[in-house]
């Protein structure tokens, strides 16, 4: 028997890929100190698709215009599902100054994605998939939960590897700022 595709035996190693890990510079969300990592010099994503509510091949860099913050998770991993309601919050919270982008990585439809979605809290998140983690491998994710932010220019600002309370103050100001600093990148 398998769980969304997913063989039981390697299920325990899988888990183990759910869990945060420390980094270089640490913010306090809301008593959870996780790992904001900011690239000291802003770069443009990758040219590779991610598929949308819709069901069509999208790019990040259709995006640009306000920050971005990018979720990839899978329904396996119950951290990656702890965080989804903070990410509704959030977006709802930030209205349009911002966009929140969550990307499954299973191999889910739509409609299971949304039922997940329903049942954990958060049924307003975007149906979006990373098909085969092509996109999530080419931002350097390794991890589960991993989110990537991206500033107003499009620009990948850094990443989160880890759960976090994202409609926090602290996270609120993170994200604000990056619509406000805007350092030249290449």
């Amino acid at each position: 028997m398998s769980v969304h595709g997913i063989k039981p035996s390697i299920l325990p190693l899988l888990l183990l890929l759910c869990l945060p890990v420390s980094g270089w510079a640490q913010i306090d969300f809301h008593g959870h100190v996780q790992a904001y990592q900011a690239l000291e010099e802003r770069v443009a994503p990758p040219a590779i698709a991610y598929i949308d509510s819709d069901n069509s091949s999208r790019q990040l860099s259709e995006l640009q215009g306000k920050p971005v913050v990018i979720n990839f998770w899978a329904s396996w991993c119950p951290t990656c599902l702890s965080e989804m309601a903070s990410l509704q919050r959030l977006q709802q919270k930030l209205g349009d100054r911002a966009r929140v982008l969550t990307l499954n990585q299973d191999l889910l439809n739509p409609g299971e994605i949304a039922e997940l979605l329903n049942r954990v809290g958060a049924p307003q998140l975007p149906l979006a998939r990373d098909i085969n983690s092509r996109l999530g491998f080419a931002l350097g994710q390794t991890l589960l939960p991993t989110t990537i932010l991206l500033d107003a220019d499009g620009k990948v600002a850094g990443q989160l590897i880890g759960s976090a309370e994202w409609d926090s103050p602290q996270a609120i100001a993170l994200i604000d700022s990056l619509a406000e600093s805007r350092p030249e990148s290449r």
